[in-house]
């Protein structure tokens, strides 16, 4: 099964007497501990905001923060320091419905003893977390509570509790998740196609401590012949081969299955409702998934440079296959828009991937811009971005209006000039599915 490592640094807590205002000695690899600062409580000196402290501390300090609310955004950590609160379920950071709560750009950085709870969702997952840990090495984060209940009719609700962005060797322990939960990424759009994954950007330690709506999160690194167990609450393979994920139910959350730089697994039976996310592949190949229903999502799908996998009697909402992920194979499944984007199937660099036998229920691009010219909202757009040789064959298309037995033509586009947070895009080759089936398919 799973392994753990050892921690690359030795942490020693002498036991805090509640309520106690004196210094809290701290031996940690890298830190002297020879200043604490105090936020809240009723010290003559103590701060009343967590970022003034972080502000004025120095490598090796201690920042102690009692019971209370605090009504902070943004909260930088740029220093080597352990940021304690007094008790997690009563020392509560409320992010005041912005996107981004707690930012850790420093290594061997201590978070213990908090709620993070109410921020927002902006733009782009890894850049809506309640804490996100951007590229630094050996952080700890334990005994934390992370809550998503920020609610917005126009924007989506579920953001990530944790995100460990291009970070290496952290340690997360008894942390507890409501309505979100732990991405790990690395982003860089410069990669070509022939260069490899960055493994050591999700080598983390991780155990099931941490609860996802009182479920375990489980996590596995380099691995072989798993069983996931079917009482998860989130699933993350890396450099994990070989191995099965039988069965999975899950719902209210942020991510539910990564699977990172792992071939040949078998992920079936699965059953996954209001989530930002259901399936998320990165330089992971040769995996097969089975009877999964992704509704309820945002995306259901995410595959990023992601080749020959198969996928074969699935409900998935909102696929996004982008970044050269080459010869994937969607067979017998059911494609739609998801209750936040309006796309069924989004292609982009992507070349040699197979659509056969799937209902589709989208419209093409040149129909979808007449009716927007109309101002028909909820336009469903098929999108390809820069992909060649996509096969279509035998689709229904919910959507066209053709005869029958007349190949269904679909646009693909050209990204041409960015412009902040958009594209402009030109028609630049027609695809067909030269045999659409007039009837839908039992899915």
């Amino acid at each position: 099964m799973w392994f753990r490592k050892t921690l690359v640094f030795s942490i020693t807590f002498l036991f805090i007497t509640a309520g106690t205002t004196s210094s809290i000695p701290l031996t940690v690899s890298g830190y002297t501990g020879r200043n604490t600062l105090y936020v809240g409580g009723s010290g003559p000196n103590n701060y009343t905001r967590i970022q003034d402290a972080i502000d004025d501390a120095n490598d090796g300090d201690t920042i102690f923060v009692y019971n209370g609310t605090y009504y902070e955004h943004h909260i930088i950590i740029d220093k080597k320091i352990y940021l304690l609160g007094e008790n997690k379920n009563s020392t509560i950071i409320n992010v005041v419905g912005k996107h981004q709560g707690v930012q850790i750009f420093c290594d061997d950085v201590i978070v213990k003893g908090f709620t993070i709870r109410n921020n927002s969702y902006a733009f782009d997952w890894w850049c809506n977390s309640l804490l996100e840990v951007n590229k630094s090495k050996n952080v700890v984060v334990e005994n934390n509570v992370f809550i998503s209940d920020y609610k917005d009719p126009n924007r989506e609700n579920h953001v990530c509790g944790i995100c460990l962005l291009g970070s290496e060797n952290c340690v997360l322990r008894n942390n507890t998740f409501y309505g979100c939960s732990l991405l790990i990424y690395y982003f860089d759009y410069n990669y070509s196609k022939n260069e490899n994954a960055k493994v050591e950007y999700f080598i983390h330690d991780i155990d099931s401590s941490n609860l996802i709506n009182g479920k375990p999160l489980y996590y596995y690194k380099n691995c072989e012949n798993v069983i996931v167990p079917s009482d998860a609450g989130e699933i993350i393979f890396v450099n994990t081969s070989y191995s099965e994920i039988p069965k999975f139910e899950n719902n209210d959350t942020a991510v539910n299955i990564q699977l990172i730089c792992s071939d040949n697994n078998l992920i079936q039976n699965a059953k996954i409702s209001d989530s930002l996310s259901g399936l998320w592949l990165y330089y992971s190949n040769h995996n097969i998934f089975m009877n999964i229903t992704a509704d309820g999502t945002s995306c259901s799908l995410f595959l990023w440079h992601s080749n020959y996998n198969i996928f074969q009697n699935n409900i998935l909402p909102s696929v996004a296959i982008e970044q050269y992920s080459d010869h994937n194979v969607f067979m017998k499944n059911l494609f739609k828009s998801s209750r936040t984007y309006n796309f069924s199937i989004q292609l982009e660099s992507s070349d040699y991937n197979v659509f056969k036998c799937n209902n589709i229920y989208g419209v093409n691009i040149v129909k979808a811009i007449l009716l927007r010219a109309m101002k028909v909202k909820n336009v469903t757009v098929i999108k390809l971005y820069n992909s060649h040789h996509t096969i279509w064959d035998k689709n229904y298309w919910g959507d066209y209006t053709g005869f029958k037995n007349v190949p269904k033509p679909i646009v693909g586009l050209h990204r041409a000039i960015y412009v902040p947070f958009n594209y402009f895009n030109f028609p630049s080759y027609l695809n067909f599915d030269w045999h659409p089936v007039n009837e839908p398919y039992d899915i």
